[in-house]
This record gives C-alpha cells, sequence and structure tokens, in this order.
C-alpha cells in the first residue's frame, strides 16, 4: 500500500490493498436496467456479476424470482414486446446498432423462460406491445427494410427475410426508423457513407403510400433529431433551428417547418426524451441543471409521481424512470447521484409501495464517496464555464488533480457518480473537471465556442476554474496535477506549458501531441469529409500550419518543467501511438523525466477491468510520488 501523508492514507481500512480498492470503483455496475411488462405484472433486471451477465423476471406479488438468461455474451438492452415476452439483446460492443436477440415466454402461473434466439443480427424497430407476440425488426443483412416477425412461431438456425412480411423498405440503409402510434413505420434517416456524407429524411403518409426524401443536407446542416408521431399523426422532433438549445418541437415533414413548439426550458438545453410503454407518448423531458439529470413531465400526475419521489430521497439526486406500464401506475426507477452509483425501485403508484430491486454498487456505501461541489466562472473573453470538484473528506487542503475532458466538441462531464473522481477522492485529492467551451448540453454557442481554440481557449476555460478554486482556497496550491485523455492528455499537456508554475506533474493517456499528425494517422483521416470537418475544428493543417505546430506538445516538450506520465494504446486507431513515440522521443532528448506505459492490446479505450485497474494503480502511484512532499497547509496568495 503506497501512502505519502497521514492525511492521504486510507485505504488499508477499507479496501486492504490497491487493486482490491481500484476494482471496487471501477468493475461494473452489478445491476444494469430493470423494465416493467406493460401490465405492471413482472419485472425484468439485468445483473453483471463477475463475467456473466443475467436477467431475471420477478412477479409483482414477489414470489417469482427464477434465473431465465445466463450468459457470458455481453447483454446490451431489455425490452417487452408484450406482456409475456422479453426481448434481450446482446452481442460483444461495436459502434453499429444491430444486436442478436433472444425472445423469452413468460408463463402467467410461473416464470418459465423459452429461450428462442431470432437467429438474426439487427435492431428492433418497435416492440409492438399492442400485437402480443409480434416485433417490428430491421435485420443487419438488410438495413433498408423493415420485417415483421411473430415470435411465437418456432424459429430456424437462421430466420428467412423471405418468408417474412416486410412492412418498409427504402432505396438506402436507414439509420433510424421512426413508427406512429399504430405501428406503422413512416419515417426514416439514412446517411450515405462516402466522402460527403448526406443525411436524408424519409416520409410517407401512411404504411401503403410512397416514401419520397424530405429533407436532405450535411450531418452538420441537418437541424432535426425525429422522435415520433402524435396521436393525431404529427412528427414530434427535437431542433435548435434558429436558437441556441434543443427545443421539442411538432414538425411538418412535407414543407420543413417547424410548427407548433411542444416545449423548451427557459436556460437549459433538452438531452434526452422519456416515452411511455408503447414508445409512442412522450412522458417527459431531459436536461441538466447544476450538473444533475432533471425531468419535466407533461402530464400532472406523472409531475405528482416526481415531486412525490424526489422527496424521499436526499439531494443532489435525479429519479430516473426505466421503464412503465400500460396504465402508467407501475414504474420502474434508479435513483442515483455523486455519492451513489445507483439504486434500482418497483414503484406502485397507487400504493405508494417501493421494492428495492437492487443496487448498482452495492460495495460502494455513501461514506466511501466524496462530496462534488458545482459552480460556474466567467473566463475572460470566453463563455461561462461550470465546473465540478469532487472533495474527499476530513481534508482541509488537499492536493488538488485537474482532469479535462476528451473529444473536446460535444462532450460533457456529469454530476452523477463518476468513478475516476471518486477513485482518486479516495486516496485524498480533490478532483476538478470543467466543461469549457465546446462541451454539449449547454447550447450551440457554447460548441461552436469550442473550435480552433485548441491550445487556447479551451485551456483558458480550464485554468479560469483552476484559479476559482484556488481563490476560495478549497486545496493545496502548491500540489496540483494535470492529468487527462485523448483531448484531455492534449489539453493537460499544453496547459503544463502554458502554465509551467503551477503544476508539480502532468498525464497524458492516448493524448494528441502532433495535430497535424492527426490528419493523416487517425480513423476520421480516411476520407476527405472527415478531414474537412477536423480542419474546422482545429484549422486546415496546409494554411494554419505553423500555427497548428506551435499548439502542438511535442513542438514544444522542452518547455515542460515537471514530471509526465504517459499512456497509451498499442493499436490506438484514433490517436495513433506515434503521438506518444514522438512525446517520449523528444523528453529522452532534452532529458525531461516521464513514466511510460503501453496498453498491450488497448485501442483508444482499455481492453479490460484488469488493464483499467492496473492504469489506475500507476497513476495513483505516480500523483502520489509528486504530489504527496510537501507539508500540507500551506497556501500562496494569488493574483
Amino acid at each position: 500500500m503506497i501512502t505519502f501523508l497521514v492525511a492521504l492514507a486510507f485505504a488499508s481500512q477499507a479496501w486492504g490493498d490497491p487493486k482490491q480498492e481500484a476494482e471496487a470503483f471501477f468493475r461494473p455496475f452489478e445491476v444494469q436496467e430493470i423494465v416493467v411488462s406493460p401490465d405492471g405484472s413482472y419485472l425484468a433486471r439485468w445483473i453483471h456479476r463477475d463475467s456473466w451477465h443475467r436477467v431475471s423476471v420477478h412477479h409483482r406479488s414477489g414470489a417469482s424470482r427464477d434465473r431465465v438468461v445466463f450468459m457470458e455474451v455481453p447483454i446490451r438492452s431489455l425490452a417487452w414486446a408484450d406482456d409475456d415476452t422479453l426481448l434481450v439483446s446482446y452481442g460483444r460492443p461495436s459502434n453499429e446498432p444491430f444486436t442478436h436477440l433472444i425472445d423469452l415466454s413468460v408463463r402467467r402461473e410461473q416464470v418459465h423462460p423459452v429461450d428462442r434466439s431470432l437467429g438474426a443480427e439487427g435492431q428492433v424497430v418497435h416492440p409492438l406491445p399492442n400485437e402480443p407476440g409480434k416485433i417490428l425488426f430491421s435485420p443487419a443483412r438488410d438495413a433498408a427494410s423493415v420485417y415483421k416477425l411473430d415470435l411465437s412461431v418456432p424459429k430456424p438456425a437462421a430466420v428467412d427475410l423471405d418468408a417474412l412480411p416486410k412492412v418498409a423498405a427504402l432505396e438506402e440503409s436507414a439509420t433510424l426508423w421512426v413508427t406512429d402510434s399504430e405501428g406503422d413505420v413512416r419515417a426514416a434517416l439514412s446517411v450515405t457513407e462516402d466522402d460527403s456524407p448526406v443525411v436524408k429524411l424519409w416520409y410517407r403518409e401512411s404504411a401503403a403510400a410512397d416514401w419520397r426524401v424530405v429533407k436532405s443536407s450535411s450531418p452538420d446542416d441537418f437541424d432535426i433529431r425525429p422522435l415520433t408521431f402524435t396521436r393525431q399523426g404529427r412528427m414530434l422532433v427535437v431542433s435548435d433551428r434558429g436558437r441556441d438549445t434543443y427545443a421539442l418541437y411538432k414538425f411538418n415533414p412535407k414543407s420543413d417547418e417547424l410548427t407548433d413548439l411542444v416545449y423548451e426550458h427557459p436556460t437549459a438545453q433538452i438531452v434526452a426524451v422519456v416515452f411511455d410503454y408503447d414508445y409512442v407518448d412522450l412522458l417527459g423531458v431531459v436536461y441538466f441543471e447544476g450538473g444533475i439529470r432533471k425531468y419535466h413531465y407533461f402530464s400532472d400526475a406523472y409531475r405528482r409521481y416526481a415531486t412525490t419521489l424526489e422527496g424521499r430521497f436526499s439531494q443532489p439526486q435525479h429519479v430516473e424512470i426505466t421503464g412503465v406500464s400500460r396504465d402508467r401506475r407501475s414504474l420502474g426507477l434508479l435513483v442515483a447521484g455523486p455519492r451513489h452509483p445507483g439504486e434500482f425501485f418497483w414503484f406502485e403508484a397507487e400504493s405508494g409501495r417501493m421494492q428495492p430491486m437492487g443496487h448498482a454498487a452495492p460495495w460502494l456505501s455513501e461514506e466511501d464517496l466524496a462530496p462534488v461541489r458545482t459552480f460556474r466562472t466567467d473566463s475572460g473573453d470566453g463563455p461561462q464555464v461550470e465546473a465540478f470538484l469532487t472533495v474527499p473528506d476530513g481534508h482541509e487542503l488537499p492536493p488538488l488533480v485537474v482532469m479535462p475532458h476528451g473529444g473536446p466538441i460535444g462532450v460533457r462531464h456529469e454530476r452523477g457518480f463518476d468513478a475516476e473522481a471518486q477513485y482518486l477522492a479516495a486516496a485524498g485529492f480533490a478532483v476538478l473537471k470543467v466543461n469549457y467551451r465546446g462541451s454539449s448540453g449547454y447550447g450551440k454557442a457554447h460548441v461552436e465556442g469550442g473550435k480552433r481554440q485548441w491550445g487556447s481557449g479551451i485551456e483558458d476555460d480550464v485554468d479560469a476554474a483552476i484559479r476559482y478554486v484556488l481563490e476560495r482556497r478549497w486545496v493545496d496550491d502548491r500540489r496540483i496535477c494535470i492529468v487527462g485523455a485523448s483531448y484531455g492528455g492534449y489539453s493537460a499537456l499544453m496547459s503544463a506549458i502554458r502554465w509551467p508554475e503551477r503544476f508539480r506533474c502532468v498525464g497524458t493517456v492516448a493524448g494528441v501531441t502532433d495535430i497535424a499528425l492527426m490528419f493523416n494517422s487517425s480513423d476520421f483521416s480516411l476520407n476527405d469529409w472527415s478531414r474537412k470537418e477536423f480542419a474546422e475544428i482545429v484549422g486546415d493543417p496546409n494554411q494554419d500550419y505553423e500555427a497548428l505546430r506551435a499548439a502542438s506538445p511535442v513542438y514544444r516538450a522542452h518547455e515542460i518543467r515537471v514530471p509526465v506520465f504517459i499512456a497509451h494504446g498499442e493499436f490506438d486507431r484514433r490517436v495513433d501511438i506515434e503521438h506518444a513515440l514522438r512525446l517520449r522521443a523528444i523528453l529522452d532528448l532534452y532529458e525531461r523525466s516521464y513514466e511510460w506505459m503501453m496498453l498491450s492490446n488497448a485501442g483508444h479505450g482499455f481492453i479490460d477491468l484488469e488493464q483499467q485497474v492496473d492504469f489506475y494503480e500507476k497513476l495513483r502511484a505516480f500523483l502520489e510520488r509528486h504530489l504527496g512532499d510537501l507539508d500540507s497547509g500551506g497556501f500562496r496568495d494569488h493574483d
């Protein structure tokens, strides 16, 4: 066990050894998902324990508690097709929306699974809960079509598409299908996969009508996201057309007009929506407030539910509806927050009964986790930025680890449970995470403001948040390190270059060190459109080469005066390992101090829990060596 000050020693009492401690924070959640059957009689749970995935089905009486699926292949989602049939999607992680399926028939008197693999890879377009035993399915081998599957018919080894009724067919593969309240497929999105991708919205008046393209543009200019159709046949979309944040509208596909504004938040951006059991009616929308997910429900009943439920739990928490019955009286709930990885409940609205259905991380208690402060601060000539500071309990002036997020465009930190921040806080470090310009969730202008700000405006935002924390003397200003992954690793290096007296060490994980190199060695350099998109974010490598060079850490590595921790995936396709090798070579040339960690067989991320745990053990030891050699309690005055 590595400790460096009495004020920072803790883990031998709580976990026994560093590896056990890291595993406690980074192991997969145990209960992953719960969903309620349409009639409210059953609830299905997805549990991940050790390397096994399990689905169990429970009766509302509590009598039935049988295992129905037990597999090593990762489960991806659960959905009820009808009152008696549960769909289990499974498959190895990929960038595609397609997965394999198992349907499980649940008999009334006893939970009894009938494991019927569909024998096909694809995506469920709609579970058709009002048509028992049937679903709409788009197979991977024919992604331009939707078929109706009868789950009551025994399946052969592979689904024979020619024998199935085809209910929709486009000229191009679809990435999204949208059904109306009758279960008819009425809209779809497709994206051409070439050097100049085009997003198309397909629409038809009815299931018998012809398809036509009613909207077509580049991905950047496509300003609506279709959701569903109302029971009156009106399309619902979210859009930021002519405004800074996404709002909910009714949309006329014939004229490409946003007709009626259904909901807008006065300050926040809609980031998700909540559907009813039948995936037709919208129950509400999701937005962030103080970094916590908040919900606006459209019906008085659901607003009462939300008020009742939130009153039962300490703040800050978010209460998420994970599933709802047909009569809206039986709900699956997830309650989570910064010090609460998540607990699931089966809620009966009429009786008020709240039946616990398991914890996401039962091995972690609130006492194991640190509180999280949220604040906003101005960034000079830039925008106001929101940041989150995780502060270990019992430490008056802890050392600080600053952790810029990746991206940098369209990514954000949340104020929910953060395993990385909590792990480091448990070791005695305060952790600062900043939603700098370019981060999502704050509107279009905030996102656009992050473009061409590598090594400048973005890092100014991070620095503004650091100064805010230092001015309030929440941390020891003599013990600060900055660490990040991907763009965050780049940001960490550039911050150490720009403010050499501020940091005692710096860490980069899969970090960009040569911006121009990204144009010919990254996975998004494979076509002209991706290179053009990246040029809009960082600058043109031909016209702006000198500026890109000046903003690249590898050409300024001699300015780094503090120890560097470098970790990189051996087969990273997003940020080639050449970035790390070049940085290491320059640090060797100038005899700078660094530590090197090759992530074997990894790409732009960890390959498994063991590798992740090994990485965080090494990172923690690095931080302890470089932030733990000063007496605590000191503080310098800052301008």
